[in-house]
């Protein structure tokens, strides 16, 4: 879960979408919910060392409900930059979707197979 958290937090500081065929470009951490992401995937990481000290704590799965949460806001974010990459309004700008937002999201699919893997070693142990 820390790589995963570790992960989402990088990909907000890298491009979500670039305009003028990558002339410019928009990094997730340009506005709020970026930034927010940011503090996401560090809160993870803190949780998910919390919880290799003590499995059994609630910090993991706060952790997975943070990396479900995340991936959520990824997501969103996505539809909403492919939306005005398709919008025939935008076609000067030369609007495309940045890695940032892949890189996100796979951090976040990470995490929350962390978090899976760490529920089952926990639930299964004798």
């Amino acid at each position: 879960m820390a790589l995963g958290g570790g992960t989402i937090a990088a990909g907000a500081f890298l491009p979500w979408i670039t305009l003028y065929g990558g002339l410019h470009v928009l990094a997730g951490t340009f506005g709020p919910v970026g930034k927010g992401l940011a503090l996401l995937g560090v809160g993870m990481m803190l949780l998910a060392a919390l919880g290799v000290r003590r499995p059994r704590s609630r910090g993991v799965r706060a952790a997975a409900a943070l990396a479900v949460a995340a991936l959520l806001v990824i997501v969103q974010r996505w539809v909403a930059a492919e939306s005005f990459v398709a919008d025939p309004d935008h076609l000067m700008l030369v609007p495309a979707v940045g890695d940032g937002l892949r890189i996100a999201a796979t951090g976040a699919m990470i995490a929350i197979l962390g978090a899976i893997l760490s529920w089952r070693a926990t639930t299964f142990e004798a």
